[in-house]
């Protein structure tokens, strides 16, 4: 029996959509019955045609088709959308457009996109047809949309999606909404046309939207994750529990600080293994309950500078090893850089190190001996020599986990010579010229100093720290013919005593 005797008839036209840019034409029909007859399966309703294609111009035509027919005798399909005569009238032809959903299961859907120009002016209005024997249409039913517009530079909507089976795009129209296109995988990208109203469903999510002369980016991600940040840490497992611990993701981190996430699964019990050099740091098991899960591992030392706007030190320690780590810090509390520093075993009685520049505001004591060793060590700046007394550690005796790590502070007396002096344009020193100090110290934010330059030209300023921020502001008395000027200085070298900078004041 043919399918066509037990379906509906009727096509539902959504004509010149209101929403829709001038040019473009929407239709969608459903339940429509396709006879075995020469002009195959109409996709709209009434008599008359939709609109006239003016002869030359270019159509973008988009069809999106899910059919079922008799299959009985069908032979090959195309896709290509061309006009053939139907009356008398010599303008009275139609645009077929071909769809391809032939196949041996009698049904199928297929969505395609052509540019059609037609030679002179013709009445428009879509078919579907399944040719069968001649030129006639194998009976069925069909549900589609056809977009149908003049500006054939069309937009898309893309992005990418993450534990999502399938993405499909759907278009409203006359109130409903209808099938365009969907795909599978991590991405998606779909034609759209300006002025029509979309909407991109997610499996159970959606995201409405409006084309407007652009193209949309939308990414979308459903998926649970584990989620956390590591440091000290090159590698994380993650198991589940299938009758066992079975790994389900592995992720490698970078060295120092490094952040991480691995999709999980609800209802689905996990465990989590932190790894540094193949030996497992520490293991946490979860239960993912439909929510996000947060687990940070942290086996650095974070040697944190006293202002609030300085980046950490982040010291990566080896697994199973104890250190002395030495901070050098002036009396503000800031990170001495660019010294010189020599160790001397005492137990041994020899030079560990010599003098060495050392770029960072510590040395890091570990990883040498079977046993404790009292050291001295040396740091050498530009006001001499200063000693401390201390102990590296021994390795490899502590438990994965339970390293013993000291951090020794070390405070080292740094005193400054800054001498400014105001000149002039042409260099020649400046008398009467106020000069004032603020020394942006994290201990004593705001420290404001000044005196008038009466009698002298230089400004003598000590104990400015070389690791902390000072601005100096001059100024003409009285703002007489001169702009107040500024001198931003600091200094990370703890090998250089004495500075000079002036100050050039420009006549307003």
């Amino acid at each position: 029996m043919s399918r066509t005797t037990s379906l509906a008839s009727l096509l539902l036209l959504a004509a010149v959509v209101g929403s829709a840019s001038a040019g473009t034409w929407v239709f969608t029909g459903g339940g429509g019955a396709c006879n075995c007859d020469k002009y195959g399966c109409p996709i709209y309703t009434g008599n008359g045609y939709s609109f006239i294609a003016v002869a030359g111009s270019a159509y973008n035509i988009s069809t999106s088709i899910s059919a079922s027919f008799d299959n009985a005798g069908c032979s090959a399909c195309n896709s290509s959308c061309e006009p053939w005569s139907r009356g008398t009238s010599a303008t009275a032809h139609a645009i077929n457009c071909y769809v391809k959903i032939c196949s041996n299961s009698g049904g199928g859907s297929s969505s395609t996109s052509a540019i059609y120009t037609p030679t002179h002016d013709i009445n428009f209005a879509p078919y579907i047809r399944y040719v069968r024997q001649g030129d006639y249409c194998c009976p069925g039913s069909c549900t589609g949309t056809i977009i149908i517009s003049n500006d054939t530079s069309y937009y898309t909507v893309s992005g990418s999606v993450s534990c999502v089976n399938e993405t499909a795009l759907y278009l409203y129209s006359g109130g409903s909404r209808h099938y365009v296109d969907h795909t599978t995988g991590s991405s998606y990208s779909f034609d759209i046309f300006d002025g029509l109203s979309y909407r991109l469903l997610f499996d159970g999510a959606y995201y409405d939207f409006t084309c407007d002369a652009a193209n949309v980016v939308f990414d979308y991600d459903a998926c649970i994750r584990v989620y956390g940040y590591t440091c000290g840490i090159d590698t994380i497992k993650l198991y589940k529990d299938d009758g066992g611990w079975v790994l389900d993701d592995s992720v490698g981190q970078g060295t120092g600080y490094n952040v991480y996430e691995m999709p999980i699964v609800d209802g689905v019990d996990y465990k989590i293994s932190f790894i540094d050099s193949g030996t497992v740091c520490h293991n946490q098991t979860f239960t993912c309950a439909g929510d996000h899960v947060l687990i940070d591992f942290d086996r650095c030392n974070w040697v944190y500078p006293p202002s609030p706007w300085g980046l950490p030190y982040i010291i990566d320690l080896w697994t199973g090893y104890d250190y002395n780590i030495v901070v050098f810090k002036d009396n503000h509390g800031n990170f001495i850089e660019s010294s010189q520093l020599a160790i001397y075993d005492k137990t041994d009685n020899k030079y560990l190190q010599r003098w060495t520049d050392t770029g960072d505001g510590f040395t890091l004591l570990g990883t040498r001996f079977d046993t404790d060793h009292d050291v001295r060590l040396m740091l050498r700046t530009f006001d001499g020599i200063y000693t401390l007394d201390t102990t590296y550690p021994a390795n490899g005796s502590s438990p994965v986990g339970e390293e013993i790590i000291t951090t020794t502070n070390w405070t080292i007396p740094i005193k400054y010579n800054l001498n400014v002096l105001p000149v002039d344009r042409y260099g020649a020193a400046m008398f009467e010229v106020f000069c004032g100090l603020s020394e942006y110290t994290p201990l004593n934010p705001g420290a404001f100093w000044g005196m008038d330059l009466s009698d002298q030209g230089y400004v003598p300023v000590t104990n400015c720290s070389g690791f902390a921020m000072c601005d100096i502001i001059a100024e003409k008395e009285g703002y007489i013919d001169y702009k107040v000027e500024a001198l931003n200085w600091t200094s990370k070298s703890a090998l250089i005593k004495d500075y000079r900078h002036n100050i050039v004041m420009e006549e307003e």
